[in-house]
């Protein structure tokens, strides 16, 4: 993500400096007639070569930002995929812990680092929508949605305990 902010700021400066050469170019043409020909032929060819040099990296450069924004693209599609899934599995392991279908020891080995790997795909989402959205990007520093966030930030849930579903009246 870092060579794509490069590359963005790079095409900035690039369209800039096309502005003010043809800026420039505008000012030499208003002159041609109030200067000797060769002198006009001479400044002007240089700004022009200058213009059409920048123009090429321009070109260059603004592909590449193309073909990485289709990259980034990707990436936070599939990012996105991979949560949605992960989020499924963590659903189905918190419901089935609550529903004591096993234990705390079972519940630790099934879960695994699934949450953390859940929080960092969310957090590189955040990333790359801040980074395609042009914004200065810090790493670590992204926001990231409150309800998904909650997801790591939830203590291990505990089951129900047998007591409580005894002193329920039955309907």
């Amino acid at each position: 993500m870092d060579e794509f902010l490069k590359l963005q700021k790079a095409c900035e400066k690039y369209k800039n400096d096309i502005d003010d050469i043809k800026r420039k170019l505008t000012k030499i043409e208003k002159k041609k007639n109030d200067v000797d020909p060769d002198v006009f032929d001479k400044i002007f060819n240089e700004y022009e070569g200058k213009l059409k040099e920048i123009e090429k990296k321009y070109k260059e450069d603004l592909s590449n930002l193309e073909n990485l924004k289709k990259e980034l693209n990707e990436k936070m599609l599939n990012n996105e995929e991979e949560s949605k899934k992960l989020k499924k599995e963590i659903d189905e392991i918190e419901l089935r812990y609550l529903a004591e279908e096993f234990g705390e020891d079972e519940y630790k080995k099934r879960m695994g680092d699934k949450k953390e790997k859940y929080q960092s795909l969310l957090q590189e989402i955040e990333t790359i929508k801040a980074t395609l959205g042009g914004e200065n990007v810090v790493p670590g520093v992204v926001g990231v949605e409150e309800e998904d966030k909650k997801v790591t930030e939830e203590a291990t849930p505990e089951p129900a305990k047998e007591e409580s579903r005894k002193e329920q009246p039955e309907v």
